[in-house]
């Protein structure tokens, strides 16, 4: 099962109401990590409560939202993209110890 776990670094607010806000996510399934950052520009500006009383999983709860398409946030889904074509990549290094792993499926 893929995990993710974002983080807001900054935020730009006019008005009162957030504007944009930098964000990173990291996806993460047992040994394999892919991360991202970037900004997400919210098309209209957002502030669901007193800017005082912003939290970061409030942030982080609107860019989830806002990046939805087709019942599919699109950051996620990238991320595990990608998570997934390094799985199947995935072989061991030569230097380590060869083990054969019968597949029973």
């Amino acid at each position: 099962m893929i995990t993710h776990t974002w983080k807001i670094h900054d935020l730009d607010a006019t008005d009162g109401l957030i504007t944009n806000v930098k964000y990173s996510v990291v996806a993460r399934e047992i040994d394999t990590v892919v991360e991202t950052e970037g900004y997400w520009k919210f098309g209209d500006p957002v502030l669901r409560k007193p800017f005082e009383q912003v939290t970061e999983e409030d942030v982080i709860a609107w860019v989830k939202s806002d990046s939805m398409q087709n019942s599919v946030n699109i950051i996620e889904s990238r991320l595990e993209e990608q998570v997934v074509a390094l799985e199947k990549q995935k072989v061991i290094p030569p230097w380590l110890p060869q083990v054969f792993t019968p597949n029973l499926g």
